[in-house]
């Protein structure tokens, strides 16, 4: 097989080959790189410990010191560890759901547990700064995890079930914490720093009536509408 391009950039490097007789290009494989340019044009603006962390994984730490060593929770330390088979002097990424996040290395793991030596520390929240909440009736099964995932990702920032005529899904505590894991699993996957809020049920109309008395920003008036001008020379004529 004849290899006959290679294209790269900040996260993957693509190999492609000329396909054989079909005359198709194919890709051949696909690994994670971050080469010198993309370092220097792809992320300029990230400060240097970030650069080289864009693709690596990312843990919660719900306090999360600015630095020395922080011990990962029973239920990261065994993603990271068993799962992920982290080692030590590996790097990550560590955020703690209220914007912060930190840049890290392994310095101890055994079965249970994962300590790490923090090397560096930013706030970067990765939302919008409008305020964005969303009332939505959820539905049964795994579609739940699709909403908040798709929720989570879209940046909304506060997620009210709501409790309709016609609901199927009623929400309890237990749900409740069951939601509020989806959303760390979805912000350490769109790599968002800030957890979205999930609050208990409620009823459409009390929804409703919250957002009508919450108080309004003040805007703008619109700017006068001024007609376009027509052209002069021949087609004016």
């Amino acid at each position: 097989m004849a290899l006959t391009k290679a294209a790269t950039n900040f996260r993957w490097r693509t190999v492609v080959d000329a396909g054989g007789n079909t005359g198709f290009p194919r890709i051949v494989r696909m690994t994670t790189v971050f080469s010198s340019e993309a370092m220097q044009f792809g992320h300029r603006s990230l400060p240097s410990p970030f650069r080289a962390s864009v693709g690596l994984n990312r843990y919660y730490v719900p306090n999360l010191p600015r630095t020395g060593e922080v011990q990962l929770t029973p239920d990261e330390a065994h993603h990271a560890v068993r799962v992920r088979r982290e080692e030590v002097g590996a790097p990550c990424i560590l955020f703690d759901g209220h914007g912060n996040e930190a840049a890290a290395t392994f310095a101890r793991t055994d079965k249970r547990e994962a300590v790490l030596q923090i090397d560096s520390f930013r706030f970067d929240p990765k939302v919008s700064s409008g305020i964005v909440t969303l009332g939505v009736a959820m539905p049964k099964g795994d579609r739940q995890k699709d909403v908040i995932e798709k929720a989570v990702e879209l940046g909304v920032h506060r997620l009210v079930p709501i409790l309709t005529q016609r609901s199927v899904s009623i929400s309890d505590e237990s749900h409740l914490e069951k939601w509020r894991r989806y959303v760390i699993e979805s912000c350490k996957q769109c790599e968002r720093n800030q957890l979205m809020e999930i609050e208990t049920l409620k009823r459409f109309c009390d929804l409703i009536n919250k957002s009508t008395a919450a108080p309004k920003q003040e805007s703008l008036p619109p700017a006068p509408f001024s007609p376009p001008r027509p052209a002069s020379g021949r087609g004016g004529r």
